[in-house]
């Protein structure tokens, strides 16, 4: 793994996290890791999209406890 670059630092989060993004069309996804700018989450798609960074969505995270 190569050396971080993020301005701000980024938290890994627990298993069984999950987030949904409303937005144009409605994603729900494992989240990978979070931060004060931002989240990073995995979903399927059927395409690949990059964000400028202006975007704004209303996001929902929920945990499953064990």
């Amino acid at each position: 793994m190569g050396v971080e670059r993020r301005k701000y630092i980024r938290f890994l989060v627990q298993d069984k996290t999950i987030a949904a993004l409303e937005g144009v069309i409605d994603k729900v996804g494992k989240v990978n890791d979070i931060g004060i700018k931002g989240l990073s989450f995995m979903y399927l798609g059927e395409s690949i999209e990059t964000g400028s960074g202006s975007d704004s969505y209303r996001v929902d995270i929920f945990h499953k406890k064990k």
